[in-house]
């Protein structure tokens, strides 16, 4: 190691000292790999010797031991190394600061950028080199603010040479280049600086109400036997509370709508409710061998307004979102042309006034943060937080570069000045809106869209009819704006997720078609607001026919919109639409509308058109089912398949088909094909039922005498008598039909009926399965039996693999790696 060369003359002797223990170290691990040498020879002379294996353990731990001390000593030199160009460069940075001509500030900067260059060759390799992803994140995220700060700094500093009068300005931007430095120096030392990268409010992981909500489904979802009211009561309570206080915040914040807070408040108070309801029925069924429908009712009914009230938020996340990154530019666009043109009121008003760049860059970072609230993405999160943090220290530095090119609007080196410094705002609050699009469904966002749109097309028809030509602009311009981040978000959703075949074509080709639709809408809108601000008096007549054509143009936009929805939801699985009826035919897509087949054969047609009201009555039950699948999932996916438990995934599997056919989806489609399955089911069960009472039948030759054995088998008996009955029950309830009758003009589907029979049905013999397995394991591993049992073994599942040492390789679509590139639109063209 050059010392000379690399470490500054006065830590030089701090640096030999590292040297001499690399030294020192070395010579240890030759020392006792020369006496683990002929004891290891020694052993395996005679492999079988504990006494010479004994020998040999010793000095070979020796060994490792001085490896280890030298890999140490090793990694504390790599970063003594680049900490050192660190402080080189705070120094040079200092140097750099008082340079008093341009050609100074040039030839030192030209030494601070060869510094970093150095700094950042070293700190990519270091990266590659550490294994916590939360160490990597920190030094990540503070290498590239070192990083972003350096044209900031060069372009102050030529700033103030000429203009010496705003040096507070350099002295600004050269402290936060120090800051920066700083905490790069902690991150690598493995230190945290408070509030800065690597303290805990950047390296969270889920948002603050996404955590109180798992939390509050991990509690309540629990086993009657194990409820204290006590103790459960009081903890369910205060959780709720704190989601409730958290839900109304976001509620009350200002582009929250009107009507999407009420529903959050409504939600609240029904989740409260839904709460006591479970509190009452864990109280009642305490003690019970069996819990009551009632219980599961209300298990699934706290599960349905949670999952409502997460809809809400979502939602109403994504309206303070659509406001607020809706025009990134023009506040600051406005704060330049003050700037440039000398105005000093202007140019304050436009910087701290109502609407001014503060105000609207404010804006940006408390609406980031609270995108964040319902997300369940750790490394989006943090990308986040850090691109907020690198906007919110951007601010002031902008507003300082528009006081500096006011007061000199003739200088070039102002002019030059601010136009880095528009570029880098830009840049910074690019990446901001990046990962901001990267926490929120596009689901939600182009429901809410649409909305917005339906919003902004009624406020511009009034103020057509009214004659306010600033608010018609301004809503025109709204409309734009929302349509471009649709088509930007839509556009990046394909390049992120692998979307293929004809739903990708179907998507690019009515992303296309809004583009067009946008520049006709733009044309039009822009040829309307020249007519009103030409026009003196317009007859009422001329303003309806002008609001008519206008509103035409907003519906087209807005079926453009419509139809990249539809186009998104094709083939997808309706269970992963979370929707408030905003989806046409909640999910249902056009495909399935355009089916050639004849609603005489297809059934499952026709149980989508029951009336809402039974369509709810149905979900009801399958929720129901749905909870008891999952049980009967935990009870099987402890064990490895044997010949029982692939009976009873079957008959779960066909069970699922059979309820989605009451929905009106899945691949059963007629009531023959749910007869079938019906009839597949009974002989699944009765295969089942031969092997459990075989495995009763032998334990109980072998432990005739076991009281215990005797109460177990009948259990058993019982619980498969009970599983062949619903089986019988099953087959009479899978002749569910859709009946359709004519009252008037109309046709009306009835069904509801049969379809609640047959869900009453699976939910049963779900039930008597799960009974059926539990007590064949216990009759076939609790009590011994002869060689004359049925070959059914149990074997506990492993669990999943995990490497020991985590990969460094980033994931391409997302898939965790810590480098993970949220989107790729940094990489895309701009909209023309």
């Amino acid at each position: 190691v050059n010392i000379d060369k690399r470490v500054h003359a006065k830590h030089r002797d701090h640096a030999r000292k590292y040297v001499d223990d690399l030294t020192n170290v070395l010579s240890d691990v030759e020392r006792a790999a020369r006496h683990l040498a002929p004891a290891a020879q020694t052993m395996v002379e005679d492999l079988f010797s504990s006494s010479k294996r004994n020998e040999a353990i010793r000095p070979a731990q020796e060994v490792i031991s001085a490896i280890m001390r030298f890999f140490l000593i090793c990694d504390q030199l790599d970063v003594y190394f680049i900490i050192e160009n660190i402080d080189l460069a705070n120094s040079l940075l200092h140097d750099l600061r008082n340079a008093k001509t341009i050609e100074e500030v040039e030839e030192r900067y030209s030494m601070l950028l060869s510094v970093l260059e150095e700094i950042d060759e070293s700190t990519r390799v270091r990266l590659a080199e550490i294994r916590s992803s939360k160490e990597r994140d920190t030094v990540m995220a503070a290498h590239a603010l070192v990083k972003s700060s350096v044209p900031l700094v060069h372009s102050t500093t030529k700033a103030v040479v000429s203009h010496p009068e705003f040096a507070q300005y350099r002295d600004a931007a050269h402290s936060d280049m120090h800051k920066a430095l700083e905490e790069m120096r902690a991150a690598l030392a493995g230190q945290s600086i408070e509030g800065g990268f690597g303290s805990s409010s950047y390296l969270d992981g889920y948002g603050n109400l996404a955590a109180e909500l798992q939390h509050f489904q991990n509690r309540f979802m629990m086993d009657p036997s194990q409820y204290r009211g006590n103790r459960d009561r009081a903890d369910l309570e205060e959780i709720l509370e704190r989601i409730v206080t958290q839900s109304a915040k976001i509620a009350d914040e200002p582009s929250t709508r009107h009507d999407r807070k009420h529903k959050i408040i409504g939600e609240c108070n029904h989740l409260r409710q839904a709460l006591q309801e479970l509190l009452k029925e864990y109280e009642s069924n305490r003690g019970r061998a069996e819990t009551s429908e009632d219980m599961d009712m209300a298990m699934v009914l706290v599960e349905r307004r949670m999952k409502d009230l997460k809809r809400h938020l979502r939602r109403a996340i994504i309206d303070n979102v659509g406001d607020a990154f809706l025009d990134q530019k023009t506040p600051l666009l406005v704060l330049i042309d003050a700037a440039s043109r000398g105005l000093h009121p202007e140019t304050e008003h436009a910087a701290y006034g109502p609407g001014g760049f503060e105000e609207h860059a404010r804006r940006l970072v408390e609406v980031a943060k609270l995108s964040t609230e319902m997300s369940t993405d750790r490394e989006g999160i943090r990308h986040v937080k850090y691109a907020s943090e690198q906007v919110k220290r951007l601010v002031p530095q902008v507003v300082q570069a528009a006081f500096l090119l006011c007061s000199n609007p003739s200088s070039q080196m102002a002019i030059d000045h601010m136009e880095v410094m528009r570029k880098m705002w830009e840049s910074k609050v690019h990446a901001l809106t990046l990962g901001v699009g990267a926490l929120i469904s596009l689901d939600d966002f182009l429901a809410v869209t649409e909305a917005h749109i339906v919003e902004d097309a009624m406020s511009a028809v009034n103020a057509i009819a009214e004659g306010q030509v600033a608010q018609l602009d301004s809503c025109a311009g709204a409309i734009r704006g929302r349509c471009l981040r649709v088509y930007d978000m839509v556009d990046e959703e394909l390049e992120c997720l692998e979307i293929g075949g004809m739903t990708a074509e179907t998507v690019k080709q009515a992303n296309k078609i809004l583009r067009e639709e946008v520049r006709r809408f733009e044309t039009q809108s822009t040829s309307l607001l020249d007519k009103l601000e030409n026009a003196e008096n317009m007859s009422q007549q001329e303003r309806s026919a002008d609001a008519t054509e206008f509103s035409n143009s907003c519906t087209l936009v807005l079926t453009a919109v419509k139809n990249i929805r539809n186009a998104l939801l094709v083939n997808r699985n309706p269970d992963d639409v979370d929707s408030d009826n905003e989806y046409e035919d909640d999910g249902v897509t056009h495909a399935d509308q355009r089916s050639t087949v004849s609603d005489a054969d297809n059934q499952q047609r026709l149980m989508r058109k029951l009336p809402e009201e039974d369509k709810k009555k149905i979900q009801e039950q399958i929720e129901v089912f749905n909870l008891h699948q999952k049980k009967f999932e935990q009870e099987v996916a402890m064990w490895d398949d044997n010949d029982i438990i692939i009976l009873a995934k079957r008959m779960c599997a066909i069970l699922g088909d059979m309820m989605d056919f009451t929905r009106g989806r899945g691949k059963l489609k007629s009531t023959m094909d749910v007869i079938r399955a019906a009839q597949e089911i009974s002989m699944a069960g009765q295969k089942l039922s031969v092997l459990a009472r075989q495995i009763g039948d032998v334990a109980e030759e072998s432990n005739s005498r076991n009281e215990q054995l005797r109460k177990t088998k009948a259990d058993l008996v019982s619980y498969l008598d009970k599983m062949v009955l619903f089986c019988q029950q099953l087959n009479i309830c899978s002749r569910v039909k859709a009946d359709v009758t004519q009252v008037g003009d109309e046709l009306v589907v009835s069904g509801l009926d049969s379809a609640l029979s047959l869900t009453q049905a699976a939910r049963n013999l779900l039930t008597a399965v799960v009974s059926a397995v539990k007590n064949s394991y216990i009759l076939s591993t609790k009590f011994p039996a002869n060689s004359g049992a049925p070959g059914v073994t149990w074997k506990m599942t492993a669990p999943r693999k995990q490497p020991l040492v985590a990969s460094t390789t980033p994931a391409r679509n997302g898939g965790g790696g810590s480098n993970r590139v949220v989107r790729r639109a940094s990489e895309r063209r701009p909209m023309p």
